[in-house]
């Protein structure tokens, strides 16, 4: 569990290569996670999600520490960092 800085608790697991990324979050139309961005340095990671579909992803693990920014359609953009 990453500590959040934003709203949502995000749930990081390491599977093989890459990390799988869950969100304790709501998905209906009216409050989801819109997207998922990874930033490190001028590397940026989009994922697009999907109201009323599961908030989880996977990502690569990457050699260096970066920011995972969430966009919340109620609560906005909230940054958490991946170490």
């Amino acid at each position: 569990s990453v500590p959040a800085e934003g709203e949502h608790e995000v749930n990081i697991q390491k599977i093989d290569m890459e990390y799988y990324i869950t969100l304790d979050h709501e998905m209906s139309k009216e409050h989801y996670i819109y997207f998922a961005a990874y930033v490190q340095n001028e590397t940026v990671l989009l994922h697009r999600l999907y109201a009323e579909q599961n908030a989880s992803f996977h990502l690569p693990i990457m050699k260096r520490r970066g920011n995972l920014y969430i966009y919340c359609t109620k609560h906005g953009l909230q940054k958490y960092p991946i170490k």
